[in-house]
């Protein structure tokens, strides 16, 4: 049981192109990047209050862009892959 659920996976992983990997990877580790800063950001507005910048609108800026930045990313990805496949 455990060795279909290996190959499955290994099989899946072989089928995506590895242009699509990397752009995943990439992507994913900005998402991360600016999902971390979000909520680094809301900490600090817990705790500081600014009357220039108001920290709790930027930490939910940074943290829906970092969704954003990673659907997108995963449309590339799919698109990338899907093309390198139409071309062969």
């Amino acid at each position: 049981m455990e060795r279909e659920k290996e190959k499955s996976k290994k099989g899946f992983f072989q089928k995506i192109s590895t242009y699509s990997k990397k752009i995943l990877l990439v992507i994913s580790l900005i998402s991360i990047v600016m999902a971390l800063i979000g909520i680094k950001f809301y900490i600090l507005s817990l705790h500081y209050v600014s009357d220039k910048v108001d920290l709790k609108m930027l930490a939910q800026g940074f943290l829906q862009n970092s969704v954003y930045i990673f659907i997108e990313g995963l449309g590339a990805a799919i698109l990338v892959d899907f093309l390198s496949k139409t071309k062969n």
